[in-house]
């Protein structure tokens, strides 16, 4: 017998976790001795950074034609809406009433139902899952709530795998790479968008939703700017796969999978009445219909201080001192939700007037005096036209107004007690946004009319229980 060949027949050993941990670190420390041998400053400062090398169109082609394989294989174990809605009819038939007439099922009936499900289903029937719920006296759990579960758990993954196919560069991120030109030819308003990886995920869903697109660049402009301002604050022009799919943004676009009342679509930003208004709001705006915002009729936009608007000049990029429709989006979304994060941070950026990273006495006394004249001037305004409309003769005399009776350093101390700041008289963006009231804060130190409303809280009548 040749027991040279037979113990060359003999497979080898499967190595042991610790033997392939050890092989690895091996290759790492050999990885990272080359990379320091090429670049010496690797060894006090790691590499953070490694440019993208550019693909031959060969090595694309067979990269892309790979990624959508390896995403169809996983389509293709999935579950269908088909194969969900027999599962709630199998239990439905078998479920019980719970004490408030709910339908509930034991876990017996889980493990049944498993064996009936189809392989695509059998992930979302362990005891795991099923020990996320609640169970009532007898060990049942709420059917509802259970699928409620598997339909936001199967949305989630499926607008994963959705996004993957965008995903071009296999990096876990979509860009939005924009170029915005904008002119005007025979009156209209025509937007050249040059939009990646997001906006194509965006315009592959149009069909599916309930909506008339009559302009398709203006509406993923404006649809796709909401996800960039809320999860893109660092302007980076990308956004993680997974913070688009875990964000209630996209719950608010596919709510326009149904067809919405139009009470709910006009609050709806992805809605097609929404886009238009942004759109006209934008034209009626641009007095000299040059396709950009000038300071002077960005002015014209709600009852914000000129000390305020000087800022968004100042701060944001412009095109030879113009807003163009993205920039203008940013600071409507900004001014429409003053009370979430990304639009303190985006305002905090506008009143730190000195770049010192805090508010101090002198912002709030800079940016406050605008306030004040410009509510003065309002209140001026608007009793000179009352006296107008009752022939009343004109009087240099005015009956004093709320902002004739305030002073700036009580309104100053208030602020301070809002944002209780850690440093004393010296507000941060983390002691607005950790304050609770950083929205108000904000709005009492650019909006005359915010600042009104603000004062005049105690005397809104509450509504009753009753």
């Amino acid at each position: 017998m040749n027991w040279v060949k037979q113990l060359r027949a003999i497979p080898p050993a499967k190595p042991s976790p610790e033997d392939e941990e050890s092989h690895f670190l091996n290759l790492l420390k050999q990885s990272n001795e080359v990379d320091i041998q090429k670049n010496p400053s690797t060894k006090q400062i790691p590499r953070f950074y490694i440019k993208k090398k550019n693909q031959s169109p060969l090595s694309l082609a067979y990269s892309t034609q790979l990624r959508i394989s390896t995403i169809q294989k996983h389509r293709n174990n999935f579950p269908s809406r088909d194969e969900l809605d027999l599962l709630w009819d199998y239990f439905s038939e078998r479920a019980t009433l719970g004490d408030i007439g709910d339908k509930r099922i034991s876990y017996h009936q889980f493990l049944v139902g498993k064996q009936a499900a189809p392989e695509s289903l059998k992930d979302y029937l362990t005891v795991d899952v099923f020990m996320r719920f609640g169970q009532d006296d007898i060990g049942r759990i709420s059917l509802r709530d259970y699928f409620s579960y598997l339909d936001r758990k199967t949305s989630l993954i499926e607008a994963r795998m959705e996004f993957a196919m965008f995903d071009e560069d296999q990096d876990g991120y979509l860009t939005e790479a924009v170029t915005t030109c904008l002119n005007y030819l025979d009156a209209d308003l025509l937007i050249s968008v040059d939009l990646q990886e997001l906006s194509s995920y965006l315009e592959s869903q149009i069909p599916q939703l309930h909506l008339t697109v009559d302009r398709p660049s203006h509406y993923l402009c404006t649809a796709t700017r909401k996800f960039c301002f809320f999860l893109d604050p660092s302007r980076r022009d990308k956004i993680s796969i997974e913070s688009i799919v875990l964000s209630p943004i996209l719950d608010e676009f596919f709510e326009l999978r149904e067809e919405l009342s139009p009470e709910a679509a006009s609050v709806n930003w992805f809605s097609g009445r929404n886009c238009d208004l942004m759109y006209l709001k934008f034209l009626n705006l641009d007095f000299d219909q040059n396709g950009m915002l000038s300071r002077s009729e960005l002015s014209r936009y709600g009852t914000l201080t000129t000390q305020f608007l000087d800022r968004v000049f100042q701060e944001y990029q412009t095109y030879e001192g113009n807003l163009d429709y993205k920039g203008f989006l940013d600071f409507v979304l900004a001014m429409e939700n003053t009370d979430t994060p990304e639009s303190i941070a985006y305002c905090f950026r506008l009143l730190d007037i000195n770049g010192t990273g805090y508010i101090d006495d002198f912002v709030i006394k800079y940016f406050f005096d605008a306030v004040v004249q410009k509510g003065v001037q309002n209140a001026r305004e608007m009793e000179m036209e009352y006296a107008r409309e009752h022939g009343i003769a004109n009087t240099e005399e005015y009956s004093p107004s709320i902002f004739d009776m305030i002073l700036v350093s009580d309104v100053a101390n208030e602020i301070f007690d809002m944002a209780n700041p850690e440093i004393s008289r010296q507000i941060s963006l983390t002691d607005l946004l950790s304050c609770g009231v950083g929205g108000t804060i904000v709005s009492i130190l650019s909006d005359y009319n915010a600042f009104e409303t603000y004062e005049n809280r105690e005397n809104v009548p509450q509504k009753s229980d009753g």
